[in-house]
């Protein structure tokens, strides 16, 4: 397979026979970005293992060190410099990740200085983490003129209680965060326990963040007693769910497959993508352990399998959005029809991904139905075609997929960001693939 370096522009891919061997994963992004953002509060150089390269996530280095903290790179390690934070020469723009948002706005909103942080698209997110930073006495001017953007800091925060509902990790992070500065206990209360990947991070770093349901009543409380200093420690971090999802399918498709993919995480995304594929029959072992920083995670061994198809609709078709062109091209070699619903929103921004997905596997001789919301594969032999995937990192690697399972070789042209996206994804696909 003459796939070289981490994207999938120019090249030819054939057919494989199987992926052998053990690879791990990418980090998991949004964690990564928690996790270096809480480490700049440290005493000392933090170190985290398995960070993503996800540009938001080499964005939120770029943005820490406009305040002040030292943020380096060596490969998939992350090296944070904590220190105490200075004021910016100019608006801080996230580039559209709230989770980024959330972080620095709690880190700097018990700042003596205001800082402005922009580049969030939807308003709904901004207000919910701005409401929980308020209910600690934070300051925030929140504008809608040439994009949100928020004003934050200026004020000493105080103790306080903040409700949220249904678990939210822009608002866990925001207002733990914002707690580490505080003299006095910051509680947040939560209809269910939700993830603990968070709290792992804050209690590995010497937090003595507390978390127990609620006595008497439905729910769960976090407790944090500030003011704390967390200390400086090496993070483990568990692995991408979706750069898992590519890999594990990768070699259930293929008929001479035995991979063992490691650092599987154990959030509520990994576990509904292991269900999903569980339904999809592939045939796996799973082996849970914790790292070294206290994070569950899971290796998982693969075998080549016979796929079945699946339906997803309702929650799981929106909430699982970015995979389903992966779910999509291992339909193609499924047995029955792979059933995708209520997933209109791949239609939105630059490329309609479904017509895209549709049009390609029609192109590899797959029978494919188009609907408003989704799309119909049936089971069979993808061909191989000259493919364009119109610059959609997405359609690219599951037009990968299908290309190697298939009978002849592939080119696909326009592939779009695939190493932005999916940083060191494809590097691991070469490394464990059979000849």
């Amino acid at each position: 397979m003459e796939l070289t370096g981490p994207t999938i522009s120019g090249d030819t891919i054939k057919p494989s026979p199987g992926l052998a061997g053990v690879c791990d994963l990418p980090g998991n992004a949004e964690l990564s970005i928690i996790a270096i953002a809480l480490s700049s509060t440290a005493d000392g150089i933090s170190r985290i293992h398995r960070c993503s390269r996800r540009p938001e996530v080499e964005r939120t280095g770029e943005l820490l060190s406009e305040v002040g903290i030292g943020v380096a790179w060596d490969g998939e390690t992350a090296k944070v410099t904590g220190g105490s934070f200075r004021a910016p020469g100019d608006v801080l723009n996230v580039n559209g990740s709230l989770v980024l948002f959330s972080c620095l706005a709690g880190l700097l909103s018990n700042a003596p200085f205001v800082t402005r942080l922009s580049g969030v698209h939807t308003d709904a997110g901004v207000n919910r983490v701005s409401e929980a930073l308020q209910s600690l006495g934070a300051s925030l001017d929140i504008s809608v003129k040439d994009g949100i953007s928020a004003g934050i800091g200026g004020t000493r925060l105080t103790s306080g209680s903040c409700r949220v509902g249904r678990p939210n990790l822009a608002v866990k992070c925001g207002v733990l965060a914002a707690g580490l500065g505080v003299d006095g206990p910051v509680e947040l209360l939560q209809d269910t326990g939700g993830d603990d990947d968070v709290e792992v991070l804050l209690r590995a770093a010497g937090c003595g963040l507390k978390k127990r349901r609620i006595a008497g009543a439905e729910g769960y409380q976090l407790l944090l007693e500030g003011p704390v200093r967390l200390c400086a420690v090496t993070h483990e971090l568990p692995g991408s769910s979706d750069a898992g999802l590519f890999l594990v399918l990768a070699a259930a498709m293929l008929k001479q497959s035995d991979l063992t993919v490691t650092h599987f995480g154990m959030d509520s995304r990994s576990r509904r993508i292991v269900d999903l594929l569980r339904r999809m029959n592939v045939a796996m072992d799973v082996e849970q352990f914790r790292t070294d920083s206290g994070f569950p995670v899971r290796n998982v061994r693969i075998r080549g399998s016979e796929l079945r198809g699946v339906k997803i609709a309702g929650a799981n078709g929106r909430l699982m959005r970015d995979v389903l062109p992966l779910v999509a091209a291992a339909g193609a070699v499924s047995r029955g029809e792979t059933i995708i619903r209520d997933a209109e929103a791949l239609r939105e921004g630059p490329v309609d991904c479904i017509s895209v997905m549709v049009e390609n596997l029609r192109k590899m001789q797959i029978q494919v139905g188009e609907m408003p919301d989704g799309l119909v594969v049936k089971g069979g032999r993808p061909q191989g075609a000259e493919l364009n995937a119109a610059g959609d990192a997405r359609v690219s690697i599951a037009l990968t997929l299908a290309a190697l399972a298939g009978e002849g070789e592939t080119l696909v042209r326009n592939p779009g960001p695939v190493d932005r996206l999916y940083p060191g994804v494809m590097d691991r696909l070469t490394q464990v693939l059979l000849e």
